[in-house]
């Protein structure tokens, strides 16, 4: 209860006093309260009752009770994103009387992305004393919204073309596709490609082209990542090529000199040309030969010289020379008694050179 008492005089001369009278009002709620003056007015001066000399006038003031301001304010709440529902509940009251509380009212709101979103008090207000009683009525209730805010995290996401290794054949060959480390689940990754491509005996970035884009379902969520893009590889390596000198173990000694010559190529691929190299070897005496591959090799397509695509690689022939078999009989003499040694001699075969050239006696 609020009361207010007393009252004021207007022209009640100098040393003249006003005795016999009181004036007061009460209140509780919203409202206006009378503030009668009661009793009889009696004017004194000093001990002298002078009252016949005034007209005396009694005027009602008001007691006024004013609706008392409060504010119900929703709760607020920052988060980082992190990929799951953040919700911020409740509310706060200014100005409420001790001992008041309040019901009906609710404020919430739950949201996964970033942004700012306003939490609005819902509901309508009751307020009770605390006996229970409702006095709603002598407030003046005024809501405020509330924020949810969720800004942006710092998720580091890595796109890393493709790497892989092939073999040079001549042709273009390309590596495409990348990969992810990062990604939130339920994240989906868009507006990008990785390609490389090349031909010859070296490294090829596979480059990640585009801008990429980050989706949950339909809602783009690219700005809570830090992304970084790396190229990828293709490593075209060189193409083994092995040159083998001819071999030839079939030779037989004949005393003539005797030629093996020319190599066989594996790995090189259709089309292309191997010139600059050379194996040959001319021996005569029977014996075992190496027969080595010489020369600097050059190796070419239609358009050019393409020798360092290659990993050359020689190998050694063989060149066998066997013995003739050369068989010598000695031939059969017949001799009388006393007849003088006839002159001794052999039938030579497997040889068809100089006999002077072999070495036998007769005895």
């Amino acid at each position: 209860m609020q009361v207010v008492s007393g009252y004021d005089v207007e022209g009640l001369l100098s040393g003249h006093e006003l005795v016999g009278v009181s004036a007061s009002a009460s209140g509780t709620d919203y409202g206006t309260y009378s503030s009668e003056v009661l009793g009889k007015a009696v004017i004194l001066d000093g001990q002298e009752d002078v009252t016949q000399n005034y007209v005396i006038t009694k005027t009602a003031s008001e007691l006024k009770i004013d609706k008392r301001d409060i504010t119900i304010k929703a709760n607020s709440d920052t988060f980082v994103y992190n990929n799951a529902n953040r919700t911020v509940s409740g509310y706060t009251t200014e100005n409420l009387v001790s001992g008041h509380s309040i019901s009906g009212v609710s404020a919430s709101r739950t949201e996964k992305n970033v942004n700012n979103y306003p939490v609005v008090v819902q509901g309508t207000a009751i307020i009770q004393d605390a006996d229970g009683n409702i006095v709603t009525g002598n407030y003046n209730i005024g809501k405020q919204e509330g924020m949810l805010t969720i800004t942006p995290a710092s998720i580091a996401l890595s796109i890393t073309g493709k790497s892989d290794t092939k073999t040079y054949n001549g042709e273009e060959q390309s590596l495409g596709g990348y990969d992810v480390v990062g990604l939130l689940g339920g994240h989906t990754l868009e507006g990008i490609t990785a390609q490389g491509a090349g031909t010859d005996f070296g490294d090829y970035a596979v480059k990640v082209l585009g801008t990429p884009v980050v989706m949950d379902g339909d809602v783009a969520v690219t700005k809570n990542y830090v992304i970084a893009k790396n190229d990828g590889t293709l490593s075209i390596e060189k193409k083994e090529l092995t040159v083998t000198a001819n071999s030839d173990e079939t030779l037989v000694y004949n005393g003539q000199e005797q030629t093996v010559s020319g190599y066989k190529v594996e790995g090189l691929i259709d089309g292309h040309t191997l010139s600059g190299l050379s194996a040959s070897r001319t021996e005569t005496a029977a014996a075992s030969y190496s027969i080595s591959v010489e020369g600097v090799a050059a190796i070419a397509d239609s358009n050019g010289d393409v020798t360092g695509n290659y990993e050359i690689k020689t190998q050694p022939g063989n060149m066998l020379i066997a013995a003739k078999e050369v068989n010598i009989a000695a031939d059969n003499k017949v001799i009388g008694f006393g007849d003088a040694m006839p002159e001794l001699s052999a039938t030579v075969s497997g040889w068809d050179g100089d006999l002077n050239e072999i070495g036998y006696t007769l005895s």
